[in-house]
């Protein structure tokens, strides 16, 4: 009974603070982008560049291989 009164206790507080955390952020600079931005995407508003360029090819392991050569393609790759 201890041990669950000590995991109720925890959680309530660990929730209570998170609350009141989030609501402070939320108010000071806010927790979401606007609907426009969160529609066209993040990429480019968050990170300031295309996260999936259009002539990225990657092979099975997420390197990145030029997409003008098809000889460097992984076997059974489509470019």
């Amino acid at each position: 009974m201890a041990q669950l009164a000590e995991a109720v206790t925890v959680a309530v507080v660990v929730v209570g603070l998170s609350y009141v955390f989030f609501k402070v952020v939320d108010r000071v600079m806010g927790l979401r982008v606007s609907r426009e931005i969160e529609l066209e995407g993040l990429d480019i508003p968050e990170m300031g560049t295309v996260g999936y360029p259009d002539d990225f090819v990657g092979d099975e392991n997420g390197q990145q291989l030029p997409a003008s050569s098809p000889a460097g393609l992984p076997k059974g790759a489509v470019a």
